[in-house]
């Protein structure tokens, strides 16, 4: 090889060391990120009143169990088992036959009392001329006295007798105590009914619907906690403040769109001592059921109002992160910067958490802040975002719902 050709072999292998270096180069150079694209909400003060949900469970009112009270064959059953029966109406018919004689044999006997007592009034009547005529003796005329006052007292039995005969045979009807849903029957027509005090049969049962009683468990640290705040003066005592709520399972929330409460109540049952077993005070709440939700042996969810309305900034719950077991927000300050924040929670309320006064500086919020309420998970303290601003979710319809409390309820009269 010529010193020329190596010199142009030299020059072409730096020309293609220089351009790949070019390429290496340009593949490498970093590139800038757009903000990430987050919506913010701002914090707000509400009032609100401090919650504790307990789990109930519904029991009837009343319960009534129909029994027979009189003996017979059962005729007929005048009733569809599992619907709604009103007071008084038939629900059962026994054989009236036996019961029908009694009656006529009791009353045939009021009906020979009268006639006999018809006689021996005059009877007597007779005497006591005879007697001054000296045409009757005494012992006779003491005779004809004696008769008529035990005919007297024969019709009176008889009397008796015929008020239990109809009393029985009205117990061959068997009509329904109260109102309410009524059970299946316990035994069809053709069986033979036991109507003895002493073991009367069960014929069916019959709940009432329209209120219901739900029972629910406070547990002793809420119990202490309400003691504390009763005798500071931020809080009633069940006589004075008896408002209470329940909602079933499956319902999303205590109160529906209108901002009515789903199944509001009050407490009117609070138990005299704990329960050292369990260490909890069972409470027992009275409910209007118009929609027949509420049924005996359902398990519900319970609202109780603990303390008076306070002022309190309220959050979305999904706004909220965890850092180690440390609840906190992402606030994003005027030069769209995101800043932690670590907060206190308090009590939720319909998707919107409360927050615990801070008093240490760098945490907690403030009313006016902005913070994030979707794209937690795109952010890191110290970055630069894209924020968008939206109306606090949950706020509105807290609002809506406030308002139609506060337009429901009943205007305090002048002077109270």
């Amino acid at each position: 090889m010529t010193v020329r050709s190596f010199a142009l072999l030299l020059c072409s292998a730096s020309l293609v060391a220089g351009a790949l270096a070019g390429c290496s180069a340009k593949q490498t150079a970093p590139t800038s990120l757009p903000p990430a694209r987050v919506e913010v909400a701002k914090v707000e003060v509400r009032d609100n009143i401090d919650y504790e949900d307990f789990t109930g469970r519904i029991d009837a009112l009343e319960s009534v169990d129909v029994r027979a009270l009189a003996t017979g064959y059962l005729k007929k059953v005048n009733f569809v088992a599992g619907t709604e029966v009103k007071a008084g109406q038939l629900l059962f018919e026994i054989d009236p036959e036996s019961y029908q004689a009694d009656l006529q044999t009791a009353q045939a006997a009021i009906a020979t009392g009268r006639a006999r007592l018809k006689d021996l009034n005059s009877q007597l009547a007779r005497g006591r001329r005879l007697v001054v005529d000296r045409a009757m003796s005494r012992e006779d005329f003491d005779k004809v006295v004696a008769d008529q006052a035990s005919t007297e007292a024969d019709l009176l039995k008889a009397q008796a007798q015929v008020t239990v005969a109809e009393k029985n045979l009205g117990y061959t009807k068997v009509t329904a105590p109260i109102d309410g849903r009524i059970s299946r029957e316990k035994l069809t027509p053709g069986n033979l009914v036991n109507g003895s005090p002493s073991n009367s049969v069960l014929l069916t049962n019959i709940v009432r619907i329209d209120k219901v009683y739900a029972y629910f468990d406070i547990d002793e640290r809420t119990v202490l906690r309400v003691q504390a705040l009763i005798r500071k003066g931020k809080a009633k005592p069940v006589a004075q403040r008896p408002d209470v709520y329940v909602a079933t399972q499956i319902e999303k929330g205590f109160f529906d769109e209108s901002g009515k409460p789903r199944h509001a109540g009050k407490i009117d049952f609070v138990e005299n001592a704990l329960d050292s077993g369990t260490g909890t005070l069972q409470v027992r709440g009275i409910f209007d059921n118009p929609d027949r939700v509420l049924t005996k042996g359902l398990f519900v969810r319970v609202r109780v109002p603990i303390g008076e309305a306070r002022p309190a900034l309220l959050v979305d719950e999904r706004a909220l992160g965890t850092d180690q077991g440390q609840r906190f927000l992402y606030a994003v300050n005027d030069k769209s910067e995101v800043e932690y924040r670590p907060v206190t929670l308090g009590s939720l309320r319909d998707g919107l958490r409360a927050l615990e006064p801070e008093t240490e500086p760098g945490k907690g919020v403030r009313a006016g802040e902005w913070v994030i309420v979707n794209g937690l998970q795109r952010v890191r303290p110290g970055v630069t975002v894209e924020a968008k601003r939206v109306p606090m979710p949950g706020l509105a319809a807290l609002d809506k719902m406030r308002a139609a409390r506060e337009k429901s309820a009943p205007s305090k009269k002048q002077g109270e």
